[in-house]
């Protein structure tokens, strides 16, 4: 993610990216795309991203996103 990239922008390139693997038969895992999306995500979400790994249970990437777009 840049630091003028939008997040709806970033998690896009992120489901592109997903689907491209699936195109040429490689599916990437729930926890792929979490901790993908965890590492690729600025600085300024860092108290964000330590919050969400904290939890019992991490969420799904569908869950993440709505959280991601919600936090905006």
């Amino acid at each position: 993610m840049e630091a003028s990239e939008s997040i709806s922008n970033f998690i896009s390139c992120v489901k592109e990216l997903s689907d491209m693997l699936g195109d040429i038969g490689e599916k990437a895992s729930n926890t792929d795309l979490v901790t993908i999306t965890l590492n690729g995500l600025v600085q300024d979400y860092l108290i964000f991203v330590s919050s969400l790994l904290a939890r019992e249970k991490p969420p799904t990437f569908d869950e993440l996103t709505g959280i991601l777009l919600q936090e905006k």
